[in-house]
C-alpha cells in the first residue's frame, strides 16, 4: 500500500486507502502472530500467548509506522519523515535497555520494538489528527477498502515476498562458506546498513522527487528524477562496496591464496554494489504503475537465487549470488528504462 499510494491523484482518496492499510493491517498482522505463535510459542522462556502478543505488536507496529510514513512521502514532507524516524529510534534504545534491564523474557524485546513504532505513530497522529478520527468513525469500510486494495496489489504483495526471500540469501548461506562465513558475515552487515540508509534516509527524499513527478503525469520529469536517483543510489554502492571489501577482510583469521582473495573480494563487490544500488530506487516500478513487470522480475530473481544456492560449493555460490544480483540491478534499469519511454511516448 505505501508502495503504490504517492501516485494517487486525491488526498481523499489517498488518506482513506492509507487508513484502510492500517485497519486491515490488524487482523492481518494478527494472522501471523497466531501462527508463530502455535509453531514457536513452546519454548521455556515464553508462553504461546506472551510471544504470540509479542509478535503482534512488533508486526502491527512496524506495518503501521512504513503505511503511515507514506503519507510524509507524498506530501514531500521529508524532514517530518526524518523526525518520525528518529523519534522511533530513540524509542527503540530506550524500550529495549529497559527489557534488558528487567531480563524479561525473549519475546518481550519484540514488544519494546513495537512499542517503538507505536510511539512513533503518536508523533505521525499528533500532526495529523483528523486522519486518527476518520480511522475510529469509519473502521468497517476502512477494513473493507484496506483488503480490496490488498486483493488489487497482488501482484505487488507476492512480488515484494519474492524478493524479501531473495535478499535473505546472502545472510542465510553463512554457516556454510567454511573460512569464508566470518568475512561474509562482516561485509554482510555493512551491506545491510548502506542498504538501510539507501532506502530509509536517502530514498525517501529520492521517492518524493519520483512520486511528484508521477502524480504530475510529467514523463520528462519522471525521468529526470529517476536518472537522479539512479546517480544517488550508484554513489552510494561504491562507498558501501569499499566499505565493505574493509570490513571482509578485516575480519580475515588466515592467510588464503590470491584466488580465494581474488573470489571472496569480486563477491562482496558485486554484491554489495547491486542490493545497496538497488535498495535506493526499487520502488520506482511500483510508482510507474508495473506492478506486472515487477513480479516477474522478483520471481526470475528468487528462482535464480535458489538455483545458484543449491547446486554449487561455496565459491560458486558467493560468485553466483553476486552475478544474480548485479543483473537483476541491470534488469530492473531496463524495465524502469522501457517504463519511461511509454510514459514519453
Amino acid at each position: 500500500m505505501s508502495y503504490q499510494l504517492p501516485t494517487e491523484p486525491d488526498d481523499s482518496i489517498a488518506s482513506r486507502r492509507l487508513l484502510g492499510a492500517l485497519i486491515s493491517g490488524v487482523p492481518l498482522s494478527g494472522l501471523v502472530a497466531i501462527v508463530y505463535g502455535a509453531v514457536y510459542g513452546t519454548s521455556h522462556a515464553d508462553s504461546a500467548l506472551l510471544v504470540i502478543a509479542s509478535v503482534w505488536c512488533a508486526a502491527y507496529g512496524q506495518a503501521a509506522f512504513v503505511i503511515s510514513l507514506a503519507w510524509y512521502t507524498r506530501k514531500g514532507a521529508y524532514g517530518e519523515a526524518m523526525n518520525a524516524r528518529l523519534l522511533y529510534g530513540c524509542s527503540a534504545f530506550l524500550f529495549t535497555l529497559f527489557v534488558t534491564v528487567l531480563d524479561a523474557p525473549p519475546s518481550m524485546y519484540l514488544v519494546a520494538n513495537g512499542a517503538a513504532y507505536l510511539a512513533a505513530l503518536l508523533f505521525i497522529g499528533r500532526r495529523h489528527g483528523r486522519m486518527v478520527v476518520t480511522l475510529v468513525l469509519d473502521a468497517w469500510p476502512l477494513l473493507a477498502i484496506g483488503l480490496s486494495g490488498l486483493w488489487n496489489a497482488r501482484r505487488l504483495v507476492v512480488g515484494l515476498t519474492f524478493g524479501t526471500l531473495a535478499s535473505q540469501a546472502g545472510g542465510m548461506i553463512a554457516p556454510a562458506l567454511g573460512w569464508m562465513a566470518g568475512p561474509w558475515s562482516a561485509a554482510m552487515r555493512i551491506v545491510s546498513g548502506f542498504q538501510t540508509l539507501g532506502w530509509q534516509t536517502i530514498g525517501t527524499k529520492l521517492d518524493i522527487w519520483v512520486a511528484r513527478a508521477v502524480r504530475d503525469k510529467d514523463a520528462i520529469r519522471v525521468g529526470r528524477s529517476i536518472r537522479n536517483s539512479t546517480v544517488v543510489g550508484l554513489a552510494i554502492s561504491v562507498v558501501g562496496a569499499l566499505v565493505a571489501l574493509a570490513f571482509a577482510f578485516f575480519a580475515l583469521e588466515t592467510d588464503r591464496s590470491i584466488r580465494e582473495l581474488t573470489i571472496l573480494a569480486t563477491a562482496v563487490a558485486l554484491f554489495a554494489l547491486g542490493n545497496i544500488a538497488l535498495a535506493t530506487v526499487g520502488r520506482v516500478l511500483a510508482f510507474l504503475g508495473r506492478d506486472r513487470a515487477r513480479f516477474v522480475w522478483e520471481a526470475a530473481r528468487l528462482l535464480a537465487t535458489l538455483a545458484v544456492v543449491l547446486l554449487g560449493g561455496p565459491s560458486f555460490t558467493l560468485l553466483g549470488l553476486a552475478i544474480v544480483v548485479m543483473l537483476s540491478y541491470l534488469v530492473h534499469a531496463a524495465l524502469v528504462r522501457q517504463a519511461i519511454r511509454e510514459m514519453i511516448s
